[in-house]
């Protein structure tokens, strides 16, 4: 009875991960590049500041975050899901995260967490 159990909790995990390791080893990865500057967050060289972000469930994502601003502290959080780069002090700085995008649709925001008011947008889960 206990060898059984072990074999069904093992193959739950090997279930459990199993899609998550057949998605990185098929490269499926969006790269985002983010550049912070003038108090906003702009992406892939748009020219919308804070623009809606729309990405798939289940997605795995790498986001680049570069900090533009002279002078001034920058992150990229996602509190929802508890993703988030770090503190970046200064011009030039940069860091880079992979998340995978949670099941659940619908719409999450991102932030600036020094400057929640100014640099806040949208994520979009369809």
């Amino acid at each position: 009875m206990f060898g059984a159990a072990v074999v069904i909790a093992a193959l739950a995990v090997v279930a459990a991960v199993l899609p998550m390791v057949a998605s990185s080893a098929s490269g499926d990865v969006r790269d985002i590049d983010v550049v912070v500057r003038e108090m906003a967050f702009y992406v892939d060289n748009g020219a919308d500041p804070n623009p809606v972000i729309t990405l798939q469930a289940g997605q795995r994502v790498r986001l680049h975050v570069r900090n533009e601003d002279a002078g001034m502290r920058h992150d990229f959080t996602i509190k929802a899901w508890t993703v988030s780069t770090k503190m970046l002090e200064e011009r030039g700085q940069q860091d880079t995260i992979e998340f995978v995008v949670p099941d659940e649709r619908g719409t999450q925001t991102y932030q600036c967490t020094p400057h929640a008011k100014m640099m806040t947008g949208a994520v979009r889960v369809e």
